[in-house]
């Protein structure tokens, strides 16, 4: 999978009297709940959070290799490390953490994934 369209590319978004920028490949996976979406960085742990909807950011990002797991949550494909069917659906990303995959969007997943392979 090549994600050099990542490289460089930035999204800013603001909240409120805050402007924030954010380099596409420093993030890891964005989350959102009752309107706040919060984004999660790769490389520092750290959160930062937005009032913006989900679907916009999913429109700003996939065209960058982000695939929306669940209605809560979209994943930066790069930091993507395994996908578990057994008992539960869950993807796994670089830093073991696991997310739960909805039963609607483990299709997109699996379509994505068969087209690198």
């Amino acid at each position: 999978m090549n994600y050099s369209n990542q490289q460089n590319q930035t999204i800013v978004l603001k909240s409120g009297k805050q402007i924030r920028q954010f380099y596409v490949d420093q993030i890891l996976y964005v989350s959102t709940s009752a309107y706040v979406s919060s984004i999660h960085l790769a490389n520092t742990n750290k959160t930062e959070s937005f009032s913006i909807l989900l679907k916009n950011l999913e429109e700003l990002l996939e065209p960058y290799g982000f695939v929306r797991i669940n209605r809560n949550e979209l994943i930066n494909m790069k930091y993507f490390k395994k996908l578990q069917e057994k008992q539960k659906r869950v993807v796994v990303l670089q830093n073991d953490q696991e997310l739960m995959i909805s039963h609607r969007k483990m299709s997109s997943i699996r379509q994505f994934l068969r087209s690198y392979i």
